[in-house]
């Protein structure tokens, strides 16, 4: 069926404490390609249940971003957790363990819900148009040309 998750939601007092923090230097310990990594860095940007962002220059660790950017929800790459001078401010780890890698969109979607609850998880799903809020697909009619080249295929 998929993954089970925690019912551990991070919310939006965890990001009103990452964004107090702009400016410091933290350590992101994440997930990547199944790889668990640590990185640290100045934190110049946080954009809510999204992403983190470290200055460039600053980072230090195993496998650095080009630009400085860590996904907290991410297929290939996902936060686990934030520290501050050895203090945690974000934890996410009871849903994401060590190796972790969502494979399917169902597992994507249980996986928002888990870590920010449901309305973080909507908006999420309507930006990007998947699951409930999915564009309908119409039926493109095949071209006179296409249809041609589909017998040709055919015989």
């Amino acid at each position: 069926m998929g993954m089970a998750f925690a019912e551990h939601p991070v919310n939006k007092h965890t990001m009103e404490r990452l964004r107090e923090n702009m400016g410091r230097e933290v350590t992101v310990e994440y997930v990547l390609l199944k790889r668990d990594l640590v990185v640290s860095g100045t934190l110049i940007g946080v954009h809510d249940f999204n992403k983190l962002i470290l200055e460039k220059s600053t980072q230090k660790g195993n496998a650095l971003t080009h630009d400085g950017e860590y996904l907290m929800a991410g297929w290939n790459g996902t936060i686990r957790s934030v520290t501050v001078d050895g203090m945690v401010v974000y934890d996410n780890s009871k849903n994401v363990p060590f190796g972790f890698k969502i494979k399917t969109q169902e597992e994507s979607r249980a996986f928002r819900e888990a870590s920010f609850g449901n309305e973080v998880a909507d908006e999420m799903d309507r930006r990007y148009g998947v699951g409930k809020f999915a564009r309908p697909v119409e039926k493109i009619e095949k071209t006179r040309v296409q249809k041609i080249i589909g017998l040709l295929k055919r015989s």
